[in-house]
Formats: C-alpha cells, structure tokens, sequence
C-alpha cells in the first residue's frame, strides 16, 4: 500500500512556502536543499553550480537527490520573486 508523505519549504523572503507529498519521507532533503541554497545566498562563496552539486552528492540518491534539488531551487526562486516586488 502507498504512503503518502507530506513535505514542505517554509515562506522566504517575503514569498509563499510550499507543499509537496512524496513518496517517502523526503523532508530532511528539501530542509538541506534550503540549507544549502541559504548558505550560498548569504556567503556567495564559490559558484552556485559547485554548491548544488556537492549538496546534491550528499544524498542517497533517488527522491532524496530530487527533492534535495526542490529545496535548493524553491529556495532560489524565492530571493529571485522577492527582487522583482
């Protein structure tokens, strides 16, 4: 039997958090995605590629490595849609 699990990115910037249902338990992911986008806006250490690259590494893989990605874009796009307000 499928289980759906609820997963989320909380509101940023002034912009809409988000909710996702995986599969599997896929939150501590999206969390380090976030994590890792946050990291690099506030430092701008490095290029942005290498960032999700190795954070993306990190994971097991599968749903985990995707929704590791989830977080680490939403997070993005959320400093992105707050400069155009």
């Amino acid at each position: 039997m499928r289980k759906d699990n609820l997963c989320s990115i909380p509101p940023a910037d002034g912009q809409p958090g988000l909710e996702l249902v995986w599969l599997e338990d896929c939150q501590p992911a999206l969390d380090q995605g976030v994590a890792c986008a946050e990291r690099w806006l506030v430092r701008r250490n490095g290029p942005l590629w290498t960032a999700v690259i190795l954070g993306r590494e990190e994971q097991p893989g599968g749903h985990r490595q995707t929704a590791f990605d989830v977080g680490f874009l939403t997070r993005l796009q959320q400093r992105l849609m707050a400069i155009d307000h």
